[in-house]
């Protein structure tokens, strides 16, 4: 395959991502979840949009069926934010990182919408990995947001989380 990139197929609904062989590695608690193998798309209106819709519906979880989300966000406004809103009854789980870019630093956070962090990339993967967030806790209304957090990150910086939206 070379050294170049190549356009992944359509894979979930289109929301196409840029394989980068041989590069990149997850480094621990520098506040980087390097994959290597996955650079997300750029920021867009059109990919804020895919992802409004899930990439898969009925993913098996936890003994439970769940829709894949993805959440990308880039280092430009408004794109450095990404809402997510869980209405009653459901959690999000199951997170991981889909996409990141590699060779720069990359850190990111969850947050209560308007609050707190619940998860910053400097804690780590095994972290990012068992956070569970509900419709009302901890936020008391399910709204939370995905950020990167621009005093940490390099220019450039960019990442694709995803995660599975289900029923408590």
């Amino acid at each position: 395959q070379g050294q170049g990139q190549h356009q992944q197929g359509q894979g979930h609904q289109g929301h196409g991502t840029q394989h980068q062989q041989g590069q990149g590695q997850h480094q621990q608690g520098q506040g980087q979840h390097q994959q290597g193998a996955r650079i997300p798309v750029p920021c867009s209106d059109d990919v804020r949009n895919a992802e409004q819709q899930p990439q898969e519906t009925n993913v098996p979880f936890d003994g439970k069926q769940g829709n894949l989300i993805f959440r990308t966000v880039c280092d430009n406004a408004p794109y450095d934010k990404h809402a997510i809103g869980l209405p009653s009854g459901r959690m999000a789980a199951g997170f991981d990182v889909e996409a990141i870019t590699s060779g720069i630093k990359t850190v990111f956070g969850i947050r209560v919408e308007g609050g707190a962090d619940v998860y910053h990339s400097t804690q780590g993967k095994a972290a990012f990995h068992s956070l569970v967030l509900e419709d009302t806790s901890p936020s008391s209304n399910g709204k939370y947001e995905v950020y990167l957090d621009l005093g940490q990150s390099d220019p450039g910086a960019r990442v694709t989380i995803n995660f599975i939206d289900a029923p408590k």
